[in-house]
């Protein structure tokens, strides 16, 4: 009697089952930041939100999810729009100190869709100002929806996120 139908139904079967949560895994969105991890939920955007339609050059005060920094968002100019690269400045303080900027910290920046679970297609440019401010360019946001935009602060070793959602029409 052969019983290499059967093995082969096993390891199949076998393969499946380690093979699913892996390539879950692997799909799932990863965070940058060791401070918290992406949010993944598709409940509706808290009060919190940007909506696309705001005066440009509103500023936006943002603590990140730490709490340990305090970061100024002044709004691109007409707003945060689809289908358009988007530039827009960042200040970024100590919490205890958020009337001085920091000028010995990096930014990261990046956006991504929860509810569609993907992110930007384009990489953003960032500069650092004299006055240790950053200008962040390049930020395109494609598709009509609901946005997260990363704002990674990277002090020595220590990287805290900071995230400003948006609402894209």
């Amino acid at each position: 009697m052969n019983n290499s139908p059967m093995i082969s139904l096993r390891a199949t079967t076998l393969l499946l089952v380690l093979a699913v949560p892996l390539v879950a895994a692997l799909a799932s969105p990863r965070s940058t930041s060791n401070a918290s991890p992406r949010s993944t939920s598709n409940a509706a955007p808290r009060d919190t939100a940007l909506a696309a339609s705001r005066d440009a050059g509103e500023v936006r005060k943002i603590t990140s999810n730490g709490g340990r920094y305090v970061l100024e968002v002044r709004e691109p100019e007409g707003g945060f729009q689809r289908g358009k690269p988007l530039a827009f400045d960042v200040r970024v303080m100590h919490a205890g100190d958020p009337d001085r900027a920091l000028t010995d910290v990096e930014l990261l920046v990046d956006a991504d869709m929860p509810e569609h679970l993907h992110g930007t297609n384009r990489a953003p440019r960032i500069e650092r100002a004299a006055d240790g401010s950053f200008h962040v360019e390049n930020v395109y946001l494609h598709m009509a929806g609901w946005w997260e935009v990363f704002l990674d602060v990277v002090e020595g070793p220590w990287t805290e996120r900071a995230q400003m959602r948006v609402i894209i029409e």
